[in-house]
């Protein structure tokens, strides 16, 4: 038996390798390409985000996906690992998602940056959710527990999309809920949303590497701590009180003495009791006054409940 000897090629190292692939001059304009581009192209809360307790602003997905156009980079996904357990056999009868991907971004045929994230169903983000009470009158999660010195019991706060609605103390149709954290019985229905929660973080981390933006950015934190970015504070507008609202507004109304000889709503003083607040018909009134207008209207004290 014959033994072959091969002898490697030895490769010529030059001194070229050694040398930076952008001059000094190059590199300082790459930098300032992305500094102009986080004060012009991109915009805090949408693109970037800050969270409390970070040094940097996190990187966002459709901030992530601009620095791909801005700098001519094509994102490649590669399913790295999953598991997909539906019927939970073998996580103790839980339900069990798992994806790892991995990112590449090219430009042309260079492969610039590579990145990895994961995402599963046991993150507490996806593995619970908070139950809260909601009205058995409108359906909305607003029920809040009212003031003792207003008769207490619970309240569909209005200022929570609620109706105004008040329930008493014992009423099993608000107490007789299950609240508070739960597992989640839906997971199954969030499987797309893992994977492609996977592919965000992978493409955020690629992008970092690629063109070097961690001295700016930081991972997308928000996805591994459950926190969420706070965008740049916007003054809220108040929201408009739903149909629900206005016909249980109407029907205080009623209740509250304002109708006509005939048994009808009286819509004239109604109306005068709106303008007061600043509103020209029902349709206009909006959340932050719903409160004060029903107790108005049904003849209560104008007190904050």
């Amino acid at each position: 038996m014959e033994t072959s000897l091969v002898k490697a090629e030895q490769s010529v190292v030059t001194a070229d390798q050694f040398m930076p692939a952008l001059t000094i001059a190059q590199a300082v304009q790459r930098r300032q390409a992305i500094v102009d581009a986080a004060q012009q192209l991109m915009k805090d809360g949408t693109d970037f985000g800050t969270i409390p307790g970070t040094p940097k602003p996190t990187l966002l997905k459709p901030g992530a996906e601009k620095l791909c156009s801005l700098f001519g980079l094509s994102p490649a996904f590669y399913l790295e690992d999953k598991t997909e357990d539906w019927t939970g056999d073998g996580h103790g009868g839980e339900p069990f998602f798992y994806f790892r991907y991995k990112c590449q971004v090219a430009r042309g045929q260079y492969v610039m940056g590579e990145g990895e994230g994961s995402c599963n169903s046991w993150e507490s983000k996806y593995r619970y959710r908070d139950d809260k009470a909601k009205c058995p009158r409108c359906g909305a999660a607003a029920i809040i527990k009212g003031k003792e010195e207003y008769g207490g019991g619970w309240l569909c706060f209005a200022k929570r999309g609620g109706c105004g609605a008040k329930f008493k103390v014992g009423d099993t149709s608000i107490e007789g809920q299950v609240v508070g954290k739960i597992k989640n019985p839906d997971v199954a229905d969030i499987v797309n949303t893992l994977c492609k929660m996977a592919q965000k973080r992978a493409l955020i981390a690629a992008v970092l590497v690629a063109i070097n933006a961690s001295e700016f950015f930081t991972q997308d934190v928000e996805d591994m701590t459950g926190s969420s970015p706070e965008p740049a504070p916007e003054p809220e507008k108040p929201k408009h009180i739903s149909e629900t609202q206005r016909r249980h507004l109407m029907a205080s109304a009623k209740e509250g003495g304002f109708v006509t000889a005939e048994g009808e709503l009286d819509l004239e003083s109604i109306k005068k009791i709106i303008g007061k607040f600043g509103f020209n018909s029902s349709k206009e009134i909006t959340e932050d006054k719903f409160e004060a207008i029903l107790r108005r209207l049904r003849g209560e004290p104008e007190a904050e409940v």
